[in-house]
């Protein structure tokens, strides 16, 4: 397992990345709708096929209501995982064979 630490903007960092070239990503900025939509597409296309995007602070209404979308523009669902914290909750959206692509940003 290799991994980068980068110290630039998500949408830019995401740029990096060619198509299907990365297994996971973790989404934790801005809790708004709008900005995590924004990650969710940039991210989309590095992912791999069976590869996953794990959301932070799913309990959070923004973060919460852009996942779900995103999940159905992208045909599949979005997974919620606890660790028995209540307070603490994580979203997971697992990339399928969908031919359903968002545009980037």
């Amino acid at each position: 397992m290799r991994s980068e630490l980068l110290r630039e903007e998500s949408c830019t960092a995401a740029k990096r990345f060619a198509d299907a070239s990365i297994d996971a990503c973790y989404v934790d900025g801005n809790h708004t709708k709008d900005p995590v939509a924004l990650d969710l597409r940039a991210w989309w296309h590095a992912l791999r096929v069976g590869g996953f995007c794990i959301l932070d602070d799913i309990e959070w209404d923004g973060v919460r209501r852009a996942a779900q979308d995103f999940a159905v523009q992208v045909d599949t669902e979005l997974i919620l995982v606890s660790t028995g914290n209540r307070e603490k909750k994580w979203g997971l959206i697992i990339k399928g064979n969908s031919r359903v692509s968002p545009s980037r940003h």
